[in-house]
C-alpha cells in the first residue's frame, strides 16, 4: 500500500496517470478493499438482520432485540475479518498479476467504492474514539451500522 493510494482512500487526493499506475502491491490494496467490504457486510448482517431476529425469538422484547443486535454485530464483523482474506486469495487464485494489477488500478478509479471505503474509515475511526471516550462497545457498532444504512 503506497501513501498515493492512502491519501486517495483518507483525504480524496487527486492523483495523476503517473500516480494512479504506481501500485507498487496491487494485492494488498485489493486485500484491504475486500476486507473493509467483509466488515461491512458481517456487521450490517450481525447487527441489521441476524442479531435482531435471534433476540426477538428469544426474549421478544426491544432490549433483547438491542443486545442480540449488537452482539450480532460483534459476531459478524469477527466472522468476516479473518474470511475476507482467504476469500480474496480463493477469488485471485491462479490468476496472472496483470489481471490483479487491474483490478486493484480500477479500485483507484472508482469513486463510489473509494467513497464507501472512505466513509467507513471515517466512521470507524469515530466509532473507536467515541467508545473509548464513553467506555461503551454499543457506540462503535451503531456508529458503524448507521455509515452504511
Amino acid at each position: 500500500m503506497t501513501k498515493l493510494w492512502v491519501g486517495r482512500l483518507l483525504v480524496d487526493q487527486q492523483l495523476s496517470i503517473e500516480e494512479y499506475e504506481n501500485i507498487p502491491q496491487p494485492r494488498l490494496e485489493l486485500h484491504t478493499h475486500v476486507l473493509y467490504k467483509g466488515i461491512q457486510v458481517g456487521l450490517v448482517l450481525g447487527m441489521g438482520v441476524i442479531g435482531p431476529i435471534v433476540g426477538y425469538r428469544k426474549g421478544k422484547s426491544l432490549s433483547s432485540v438491542m443486545q442480540y443486535a449488537v452482539k450480532g454485530g460483534k459476531i459478524g464483523a469477527g466472522v468476516m475479518i479473518p474470511l475476507a482474506p482467504i476469500m480474496t486469495e480463493l477469488t485471485i487464485r491462479g490468476n496472472e498479476q496483470e489481471r490483479i494489477y487491474d483490478r486493484a488500478f480500477r479500485l483507484r478509479h472508482h469513486e463510489t467504492q473509494l467513497r464507501a471505503d472512505r466513509w467507513s474509515t471515517y466512521g470507524c475511526l469515530s466509532g473507536t474514539i467515541l467508545s473509548a471516550v464513553s467506555g461503551s462497545t454499543l457506540v462503535s457498532d451503531l456508529c458503524t451500522l448507521v455509515q452504511h444504512l
